[in-house]
């Protein structure tokens, strides 16, 4: 069963396709415009009133409805309890330059951008990509290494965001860098280990945050390319913090939204 592969990478890439599973999930994703190939639903969610408005608005846009038992649906599932249906849907695509803002460094009003450098967990990476859209992030970009973020997982773990947040994956360092810079973009890094704290830190206009894997942090060519490497400030004693909780941090500090407030 094809719903049943796209739990797989190399189904999710070979099919171009997603799974899609809970309400809220298939609402955002038909917000967003992605396009839905295939619900398949059992008795009882057809039957909810608010579960069949979304059906029929995925039908108006050519989706597939199979009704089926619940135990099909479940079978099909990436959960071990799914919300009465499982679906496919398009994954969207995006180049850099439709995630980094136009080469004129002049535009009005302060950017932001979050880079993921080798994130190998789903659930912080949705996490990652949640608090950059909820903080006023034009988008994100990952490095080569990071996981999927079209992974059921992920898209769990993101609340969905991955469908209406543009995204440019495995994107190579040194192509990234030498954009960043050609579109006006400081470099931001976020380690431990710096010395330099972010209060204090003027924000600049347009700013690339660079995350990096819980752990080994990030690689040692981001780290030496960026403008300035920044830590939190915290009590001695403390442990250093997760990555989805750090970067939540620094994405709040350089938000284009309270910049224009």
């Amino acid at each position: 069963m094809l719903l049943r592969k796209l739990a797989m990478k190399k189904h999710r890439l070979r099919e171009g396709l997603t799974l899609i599973e809970g309400v809220r999930a298939l609402r955002t994703a038909l917000d967003a415009g992605i396009p839905v190939e295939i619900i398949l639903a059992d008795e009882d969610f057809l039957g909810d009133p608010i579960a069949a408005a979304l059906v029929a608005r995925a039908e108006e846009s050519g989706a597939l409805v199979l009704p089926a038992a619940r135990e099909v649906v479940e079978s099909a599932a990436s959960v071990a309890t799914p919300q009465g249906f499982v679906a496919a849907g398009r994954v969207p695509r995006f180049e850099l330059a439709d995630v980094l803002s136009a080469e004129d460094p002049g535009m009005p009003g302060p950017e932001l951008v979050l880079i993921a450098d080798r994130i190998s967990d789903p659930g912080n990476l949705g996490a990652l990509i949640r608090s950059a859209a909820a903080l006023g992030a034009s988008g994100y970009v990952t490095t080569p290494g990071t996981v999927d973020a079209f992974s059921p997982r992920v898209v769990r773990a993101s609340a969905a965001t991955v469908f209406s947040a543009p995204g440019a994956e495995g994107v190579e360092p040194g192509h990234l860098l030498d954009e960043l810079r050609r579109r006006g973009y400081s470099v931001v890094a976020s380690s431990p280990d710096s010395d330099r704290e972010l209060d204090g830190y003027e924000p600049p206009s347009r700013i690339a945050l660079l995350v990096g894997e819980e752990g080994s942090g990030l690689s040692r060519n981001m780290l030496d390319s960026a403008d300035v490497v920044l830590r939190i400030p915290m009590v001695p004693a403390a442990e250093s913090l997760n990555v989805a909780s750090a970067s939540a941090i620094f994405l709040h500090a350089f938000s284009p939204l309270r910049r224009n407030g």
